[in-house]
């Protein structure tokens, strides 16, 4: 079951992802990303930071949306990681019941503009966002649990893509 679904460049790091442990009920983390799926040295980086207590798996974001599909995660209680809009827009458009994203960090690029601390969107991003928040579901701005919940959904009606 599907926890708390996350964008954040940095994937999997200390101080934020602890935070988020903490208000979030889950056993297993799920890094969903292409580029870490296929590097040994990035697993290795991301297996460093892991919480003792936690279950953590890295998948493409193809074989997320399989393992999601097929049932293989119905007993676990995830935290899925992604790192841009792009990989959580394929995740939505391929698995039903993610109901809410949270849009963590961004980095920013010659083509993105900054539109929140630390959210970097550029034309592309904004578009999936609004098909994705078109589609009913929630994106809200946090960077940690105990900041206010930015409702973003509202703030892309306005954005230009």
């Amino acid at each position: 079951m599907i926890q708390f679904v996350r964008i954040d460049h940095r994937l999997l790091h200390g101080q934020v992802l602890y935070s988020w442990l903490k208000s979030i009920v889950c056993d297993t983390i799920l890094i969903a990303n292409d580029s870490v799926a296929v590097s040994e040295s990035k697993k290795n980086g991301l297996r460093l930071a892991k919480p003792a207590n936690k279950k953590l798996v890295m998948k493409s974001i193809d074989d997320s949306i399989h393992a999601i599909q097929s049932g293989l995660t119905d007993k676990c209680h995830l935290f899925i990681v992604v790192e841009s809009v792009h990989d959580v827009y394929r995740l939505v458009k391929g698995v039903s019941g993610i109901t809410s994203i949270n849009l963590g960090g961004t980095l920013a690029t010659s083509k993105s503009r900054p539109v929140f601390s630390q959210i970097n969107l550029d034309e592309h991003d904004i578009k999936e966002l609004k098909e994705i928040a078109e589609s009913g579901v929630e994106i809200e701005y946090r960077l940690v649990p105990g900041d206010t919940k930015v409702n973003v959904n509202k703030r892309l009606e306005d954005m230009k893509e």
